[in-house]
Parts: structure tokens; sequence; C-alpha cells
């Protein structure tokens, strides 16, 4: 789906992928959180600096202002997440060894993305 915002001349384009987990371990020691969760790819902000641009040419795109204007939706994220969880709880570790959790960190968390397609 397609649709103008916020007044870009480009339209922004929402498309659902499917996922395969959603609750992601971060291993780099300078972040202050051991977990993220971004329940979707993209930012309509665009900033040059982003590290998260990236995370599009793993889907086979340009980390160019398509980052910014197609944005993917994590289908079935919550189900998957609640199956991520489950998952945690029944083995050894359990939830012991889940320090803090961030939202949105390789996307903006404010966004309207996080309401889906209209």
């Amino acid at each position: 789906m397609t649709q103008p915002f916020n007044g870009q001349k480009k339209p922004m384009e929402f498309e659902a992928m499917p996922v395969k987990s959603v609750l992601n371990a971060v291993k780099a020691p300078s972040m202050p959180f051991d977990w993220s969760i971004n329940p979707y790819r993209g930012c309509q902000h665009g900033c040059s600096f982003c590290y998260a641009r990236s995370t599009h040419s793993f889907l086979g795109l340009e980390a160019d202002d398509t980052f910014q204007r197609h944005i993917f939706l994590k289908e079935g994220a919550p189900g998957v997440l609640r199956e991520q969880l489950r998952k945690r709880l029944r083995s050894k570790a359990g939830l012991a060894g889940m320090r803090p959790v961030a939202i949105g960190t390789a996307t903006d968390p404010t966004s309207r993305s996080r309401l889906g397609p209209s």
C-alpha cells in the first residue's frame, strides 16, 4: 500500500513481511541493553547517520531514500514474540538473564507505521 505522508512528494510504501523472530539479542558492549524489539524495518525520518539504514540491504534494497519510504511491517509480530518468550521460559535460563529490552532501536517507535496500512 502506498500513500503520501507529511507533504512528501514520493509516497510512503508499507509492505507486510513474515518474520521468524522479533526479540533479538544485542551483542554490542557499547549498548545499554541486551535485547531489542523492532516491530518493522525502515524509518520515515531517514537520518543519514542512522546505523539501521543497512537493514534494507539485507532485503536486497538500497539503503538510500528507500529506507525512509518503504516500511516493512513485521507480520504476526505479537504472536512470534509470545512464542519466543514461551521458549525462553521453558529453557534452563528462563527469563533470569533477560536484561533491559529496548523497543525501536533500528526504527522510530513513534512512527505511524506501527499502525499499519490504513
